[in-house]
């Protein structure tokens, strides 16, 4: 029996406490996340800062990420597409610092076609008259850098035709030099 059982030694040696997580992030929670798609989504925008609030939505929508961000590659690519009501689309596309958004954010919007008539409220707040019909196109681009913005907008309208007037605090009076262009002139 005494070769089956062994007997306990009589001075234990003293445990090591657990290791605490170190502060490197070495023991961090491993992950990986491949990519994200979402298909078939709906996005909704609206301004409700206007007289008349104005909203739209992007639909048909499908967005993705290539890859999620994880400890030590802390930058998000994402890209959107969609459709703008009937005939318009939208595309985003960008990168992030998740971390810290205003060290570097680098993002590209861009809307073709969008029908003009839907912004009738921001053509009420400016010009005082709704919009009958035109079409737009915009290209927006912004990147921050270490906290300093550069941006670059290009917008294109095309066939705009404005129609009966409407309230408005404080109108731009329009001098027309062709059927679409106008600039600011504040009413008196």
């Amino acid at each position: 029996m005494a070769k089956v059982v062994k007997s306990q030694p009589e001075a234990k040696k003293a445990e090591a406490p657990p290791k605490a997580p170190s502060a490197t992030g070495d023991d961090a929670f491993p992950y990986r996340v491949r990519r994200i798609l979402v298909s078939d989504g709906k996005v909704d925008f609206a301004d409700l800062s206007l007289i008349t609030p104005f909203g739209t939505k992007v639909t048909n929508s499908r967005a993705w990420w290539p890859a999620c961000p994880r400890s030590g590659m802390p930058v998000l690519k994402s890209r959107l597409d969609g459709r703008v009501d009937d005939y318009g689309t939208a595309n985003v596309d960008g990168e992030l610092n998740t971390s810290d958004p205003k060290a570097f954010t680098n993002i590209s919007v861009v809307f073709r076609n969008a029908e003009m008539s839907r912004l009738t409220p921001y053509s009420g707040k400016f010009a005082g008259r709704k919009i009958d019909s035109g079409k737009l196109s915009v290209d927006l681009k912004y990147k921050i850098d270490k906290s300093q913005l550069a941006g670059d907008n290009k917008l294109v309208v095309e066939r705009l035709t404005l129609g009966e007037k409407v309230q408005s605090r404080r109108p731009w009076t329009c001098r027309w030099i062709s059927p679409s262009l106008c600039w600011r002139t504040p009413a008196v």
